[in-house]
């Protein structure tokens, strides 16, 4: 039993071993020249559907569900900001809290 347990041993550290690939010093990246001619301004209108330019009727299913399942953006927030407001009022019972009463006769 010892004997095989060393044998798998060396075999896990064997397979460890080897050449270390070597990573250039400076790696660069240059992205190919069809991008750089292709205009990627801001002034191309976005349609509300664009992705039925795919062609992809399961991205369509997706996009539809997911639009379908969205909560209001503007509920989100209110409920954010009502969690944020619970959160100030529960640790504001962790400080002390100071009393003073005066009386003149």
């Amino acid at each position: 039993m010892r004997r095989a347990c060393a044998v798998v041993v060396c075999f896990a550290v064997a397979g460890c071993a080897g050449p270390r690939p070597q990573i250039p010093a400076e790696a660069s990246v240059t992205p190919p020249s069809s991008w750089r001619e292709t205009s990627h301004d801001m002034a191309t209108p976005v349609t509300a559907t664009w992705w039925d330019a795919f062609g992809d009727p399961a991205l369509t299913r997706a996009v539809a569900t997911a639009l379908a399942n969205n909560t209001d953006i503007y509920l989100a927030a209110a409920r954010v900001e009502e969690a944020q407001g619970e959160f100030h009022l529960a640790s504001a019972q962790l400080l002390p809290n100071v009393l003073a009463r005066g009386s003149a006769a």
